[in-house]
């Protein structure tokens, strides 16, 4: 195993997900989840020591390219789209007829997988079938491509296209 080169965009995107996932997890057991920047402050150290194993990074001069405070202003956007109450960020779903599987209306970080042919992807967030991707960084035609790609595997999962797509930076 050899580390992979990273960059400001990558690190920030990955400190957005882990932040508001670890949040939402505390607000879905009923815990206080605490401040927002005292989160990402965490995250950022511990990313900081893991940056310096690597090898294949300057980590002081990645770590100097991270804006927390652009960082803390996106995973406000993102929470504020939320628009739900706590209990409700928990996934909810509807059953079709006569089936027993589940369309998952309303979900974060949602796993799809089909067995045939075998696919998975990580969808950022589900709302009344309205799938939307946040990324981080500038805009790129593989980001158009991923998004499609995730309403492929709605389809094949549910055998009904996805309301909408969402692609927001």
């Amino acid at each position: 195993y050899y580390p992979l080169p990273l960059n400001a965009g990558a690190i920030e995107g990955q400190l957005i997900h882990h932040v508001i996932e670890e949040w939402a997890k505390s607000l879905r057991r009923g815990n206080d989840p605490g401040s927002m920047r005292s989160r990402f402050k965490a995250a950022l150290r511990e990313l900081h020591w893991s940056l310096k194993e690597n090898p294949r990074v300057d980590a002081a001069r990645i770590m100097a390219s991270v804006s927390l405070d652009a960082c803390i202003a996106k995973a406000f956007d993102f929470v504020r789209d939320l628009e739900l109450p706590v209990a409700s960020l928990q996934p909810s779903g509807i059953k079709r007829q006569n089936e027993t599987r589940t369309i998952h209306t309303d979900a974060e970080e949602f796993w799809i997988t089909v067995d045939d042919p075998p696919l998975k992807g990580q969808l950022d967030r589900v709302r009344n079938g309205v799938i939307t991707d946040y990324k981080t960084g500038t805009p790129d035609a593989g980001h158009t491509d991923q998004l499609i790609f995730y309403a492929v595997l709605w389809w094949l999962k549910y055998e009904d296209p996805p309301a909408r797509l969402e692609l927001r930076y």
